[in-house]
């Protein structure tokens, strides 16, 4: 998931999903209970994206310096810490974007509204009553959810 990605409500309007920490401290829910490893990206996954994408940034800036200390471009001295910018800006970033973001807008969704949260402000909209078309709405921020109240004692 991107800070590009939306979530939709029950109603058709697009919010954007609450991210993990936000949901734990707003909704006073261990952030494990709330996204178990299968609703977080892959860190291994998140840190070669992380680092692939800093790499790709670096390379025209290491090209750059060795143009203007030696007046040759030399793409080679990027090329080699290519693997360094992978390892030592990958893994760290992945890390914290795997403990911070969702999967997927479906997985926050889910999850959210599997603990009576509204998936947009982590409001809990489980005691609210439903409007007629059956969607309760978020006194929050707005969205229209259908929540029903799910069991998570053996969560």
């Amino acid at each position: 998931m991107t800070i590009l990605d939306w979530i939709e409500d029950d109603r058709g309007r697009r919010w954007k999903p609450c991210d993990i920490v936000k949901a734990s401290k707003e909704s006073g829910i261990d952030r494990f209970l709330i996204a178990p490893p299968t609703h977080r990206p892959d860190v291994l996954r998140a840190a070669a994206g992380m680092g692939v994408l800093f790499a790709a940034m670096m390379l025209p800036v290491q090209s750059a310096i060795s143009y203007l200390q030696s007046g040759d471009p030399a793409f080679g001295i990027g090329l080699i810490l290519t693997p360094i910018y992978l390892i030592g800006f990958g893994l760290p970033m992945g890390y914290l974007v795997s403990q911070r973001n969702w999967r997927s807008t479906a997985h926050a969704r889910d999850a959210m509204l599997g603990f009576v949260l509204c998936p947009s402000c982590a409001h809990g909209i489980g005691r609210i009553p439903p409007a007629p078309d059956g969607c309760v709405i978020c006194p929050e921020c707005g969205a229209a959810w259908r929540a029903g109240p799910t069991d998570h004692s053996d969560a």
